[in-house]
């Protein structure tokens, strides 16, 4: 495994995953844990599913529960599949990347990025 910089701490985790809970901004996510070799769609929790050293068991993800220093990166998308067997037009359901950047400037420094698929926290950088 190639050598990884933490960028996140378990406080700053916890602070964003309970301030986005509250927020009630997004719904949809997808984690890339380090472990895994590829990402899997699930949900931000709930804040009763929030520990001091991770996210609970609470279906947050198939794979869970996790510590937060197992989190290599979260994508909260713009454009989420909500109902997979639904017709195209209503298969999909829109986050507001502009009100979660928001809420997650109110609380300072955080390592993430916009992109084309929405945005992007990072746990660690290469």
């Amino acid at each position: 495994m190639k050598e990884m910089i933490g960028l996140m701490s378990n406080t700053k985790w916890k602070k964003l995953l309970s301030h986005l809970a509250q927020a009630d901004v997004a719904s949809h996510c997808i984690w890339k844990l380090l472990e895994w070799e590829n990402s899997r769609e699930g949900f931000l929790p709930a804040l009763d599913c929030l520990t001091e050293l991770g996210v609970g068991d609470c279906g947050a993800v198939t794979g869970g529960p996790f510590q937060y220093s197992e989190i290599e990166w979260l994508l909260i998308p713009d454009k989420a599949t909500r109902w997979p067997h639904a017709q195209p037009q209503h298969r999909y359901e829109r986050q507001d990347i502009g009100r979660v950047q928001a809420e997650i400037d109110s609380l300072g420094q955080y390592p993430y990025r916009i992109t084309s698929a929405g945005l992007v926290v990072s746990g660690y950088a290469p």
